[in-house]
């Protein structure tokens, strides 16, 4: 995987517009992802699991050691500075579902689980989040950790 390959990915996980699934699915602006500790457990699973797709398709394209940029800290680090500027907004997403419309979750984290299906990775939060999205189901927070792969 090449360092363009590098910048695309993580670009992917730390734009806001990767977040937007939650928000969409949790009803609330980009900054309460931050601030309810079952959806900052959330965002935490999703980025170990996008962390996982993206070492692997790292390892197998180079057979290179990992990139220290991809981390699950550091990708949580770029998370937290990239939404940091958003965090009172409503994301596109749910503002495409309040308007009825069709979403952009399978171009991304449908890009994710994609990708995981075809590495043989787990990727069940994902793919989780795509479907809640797709049939416009909320997530409350007392049932997070009922629905994802979450340890506490």
């Amino acid at each position: 995987m090449g360092e363009v390959n590098n910048l695309v990915f993580s670009d992917t996980v730390s734009r806001p517009s990767y977040w937007a699934g939650i928000c969409s699915c949790g009803v609330c602006k980009m900054g309460q992802l931050f601030d309810q500790p079952p959806r900052l457990a959330l965002m935490k699973a999703l980025l170990k699991e996008a962390g996982e797709i993206l070492r692997a398709m790292q390892a197998r394209a180079s057979q290179k050691r990992a990139n220290p940029v991809f981390t699950d800290e550091s990708l949580l680090a770029l998370v937290l500075k990239a939404t940091e500027r958003v965090k009172e907004s409503k994301s596109s997403m749910l503002q495409d579902i309040e308007a009825g419309r069709r979403t952009e979750i399978d171009y991304i984290n449908g890009y994710l689980v994609g990708h995981a299906k075809r590495l043989g990775i787990r990727c069940n939060n994902h793919r989780t989040i795509v479907e809640m999205v797709k049939q416009r189901q909320v997530i409350e927070n007392e049932h997070i950790w009922a629905l994802f792969d979450m340890t506490k």
